[in-house]
C-alpha cells in the first residue's frame, strides 16, 4: 500500500492506471498503422475485444473507429 501510496503522490495515477495508459497508448499506435482491433486484444493482453473497445472509449472520450477514422483524415 505504502509503494501505490507513494508511485500515485509522485505520477499522478496508480501503477495499475499507469498500466493501463501505457497499453492504450501502444493501442492507438497500432490504430495508426491500420492493426485489426482483435489483433491488439490479442498483442497486448486484453481478455478480449469488447474489453479492450470499452477501456479504449473510457480512457480515450472515443471510440477505436472514431480515433481511426479522425487520424486517417489528417
Amino acid at each position: 500500500f505504502h509503494l501505490i501510496r507513494n508511485f500515485k503522490q509522485q505520477v499522478g495515477v496508480t501503477p495499475n492506471q499507469f498500466y493501463i495508459q501505457c497499453k492504450i497508448f501502444g493501442v492507438k499506435q497500432a490504430l495508426k498503422e491500420n492493426m485489426k482491433e482483435t489483433d491488439l486484444a490479442a498483442d497486448f493482453n486484453f481478455s478480449d475485444q469488447s474489453y479492450l473497445c470499452n477501456l479504449f472509449k473510457k480512457q480515450m472520450g472515443i471510440t477505436m473507429k472514431d480515433f481511426k477514422r479522425n487520424f486517417e483524415q489528417h
